[in-house]
């Protein structure tokens, strides 16, 4: 693992353990976490790793508290999207793929809720036990019915004053009226269907319930594993201290520390734009989706250029940035793209 440099904010990641800052990241993931959110974990904990920052500073860069990072790295908790993406802010990587493996997740994690609502009949005081209670009460009567129209009572001809009240037909055959009670089993079935759509209804609700639990659950800090607003990280450098140093290092670019006031796509899939760190009051370019030998170089008026080439196929895969310029705002900043392969440079003005 590396460190956040030598300013003496940032903490060696590959130190968690023994620094007690919540055991040992990726262990213990049950296999009873579906594997979308192990995948997602996983990924996490690489990125995290790209950021060389520990539980404790990440939760210093994000609103999110330090215990609710080691359950969204060891796949306690499903991370919100919000801090999926904060995270690849912090490590420099386009979110599109960390966004769809959380969706992948998002939906393995729902489907778990409903199963486990349909499971835990046993553990008392869950809702999806009292929902099973509420509906076994609810639909007792229907196995056991006790009204007068109950199917279960035997039909026995009528006897006594009934038969001797019998109409006579035509043919000289006696009838006996019909009872009321000759439509019960078809009460009695239309009731039973009442029921089971009432006990429906209480199952769906029951789900709905367990999965707005879980939700709030990963929303809310605390021991069932949550994310709560950390207090604001200081940065390793402000204003004329930035001068020159690297903003990822510095802890510049964190989740709502910075604003994007250009942004361009250019042919062959390169991206640039102009950042600027309002926690630390500097300016900065970054680039993504570089070829061997582009150089992305950012002027503030008035300072020295700064200017970042790309010299390793790792500075074509991942976001890269320049070094930082001091500066309140961003007007007159100019950014331009000189690619290697001798084409026109390309410049835009903040």
């Amino acid at each position: 693992m590396t460190s956040l440099g030598g300013n003496g904010h940032g903490t060696e990641a590959g130190t968690e353990a023994e620094a007690g800052d919540g055991g040992k990241v990726g262990a213990g993931v049950g296999p009873e976490v579906p594997a979308a959110c192990r995948v997602l974990a996983a990924a996490l904990r690489e990125v995290r790793e790209r950021t060389g920052l520990s539980l404790t500073a990440l939760a210093g860069r994000t609103p999110y508290s330090r215990s609710s990072w080691e359950r969204f790295l060891n796949a306690k908790s499903l991370p919100p999207l919000d801090a999926v993406r904060a995270l690849c802010e912090l490590a420099g990587d386009p979110p599109a793929t960390m966004t769809a493996r959380w969706e992948l997740a998002e939906a393995a994690w729902r489907g778990r809720a409903r199963t486990g609502a349909g499971t835990v009949r046993e553990a008392p005081g869950t809702p999806a036990a009292a929902a099973s209670r509420e509906t076994s009460a609810r639909t007792e009567p229907e196995v056991h019915p006790s009204s007068p129209s109950s199917t279960n009572k035997p039909s026995v001809p009528p006897t006594g004053k009934t038969s001797a009240s019998a109409s006579a037909s035509p043919t000289g055959r006696a009838y006996a009226p019909i009872s009321p009670t000759a439509k019960a089993p078809a009460s009695a079935s239309r009731a039973r269907r009442a029921w089971v759509a009432a006990a429906a209804c209480v199952a769906a609700l029951a789900v709905l319930a367990s999965v707005v639990a879980l939700v709030t659950v990963v929303r809310r800090d605390g021991d069932a594993g949550t994310a709560a607003p950390s207090p604001q990280y200081a940065p390793g450098c402000t204003g004329r201290s930035c001068e020159g140093k690297d903003p990822k290092k510095m802890g510049c670019g964190g989740y709502g520390m910075t604003t994007t006031p250009l942004r361009r796509t250019l042919p062959g899939g390169r991206r640039i734009e102009v950042r600027h760190g309002t926690a630390c009051g500097a300016v900065w370019a970054r680039a993504m989706g570089l070829r061997l030998g582009d150089e992305v170089r950012v002027t503030v008026p008035g300072s020295t250029p700064k200017l970042f080439r790309a010299k390793t196929p790792a500075d074509t895969r991942d976001y890269r940035a320049t070094p930082m310029t001091p500066a309140r705002t961003t007007k007159g900043v100019r950014l331009c793209l000189l690619p290697g392969d001798s084409q026109p440079a390309q410049c835009f003005t903040a």
